[in-house]
């Protein structure tokens, strides 16, 4: 995944292999709404306020829903949704971001990278 800078700590996160963006599927601004890839269209379903916790993690809320990112039911396994919800400080809320040149990587909860 690319995560691009658009302003005052907000990013637009993009998956490298199709370019799309990270996106609250329908706008959503309901706890465990999931998220999709769609073609960047600058709405704010599509940005990301990228805060650090502290521990070396992060936390990435939406800006329309201010809601965190989190994978559900804490899985660990392959295809598992990734959903919004409030911010609880839970460690599937928790993702770590690498630099992988030439792209910014968001590594998951239990430390997985992405697709690259």
């Amino acid at each position: 995944m690319g995560l691009h800078e658009s302003g005052d700590g907000w990013y637009q996160v993009t998956a490298v292999h199709s370019g799309k963006a990270m996106d609250v599927d329908g706008e959503s601004i309901d706890s465990g709404a999931r998220l999709i890839q769609w073609p960047y269209h600058d709405g704010a379903n599509q940005v990301w306020h990228v805060i650090p916790n502290g521990d070396g993690t992060y936390r990435l809320l939406n800006e329309h829903s201010r809601m965190a990112l989190y994978v559900a039911q804490s899985s660990s396994r392959n295809g598992a949704p990734v959903q919004q919800s409030a911010w609880k400080s839970a460690k599937n809320q928790k993702w770590r971001i690498e630099a992988i040149v030439p792209f910014t990587a968001i590594v998951g909860p239990d430390g997985s990278p992405g697709q690259r």
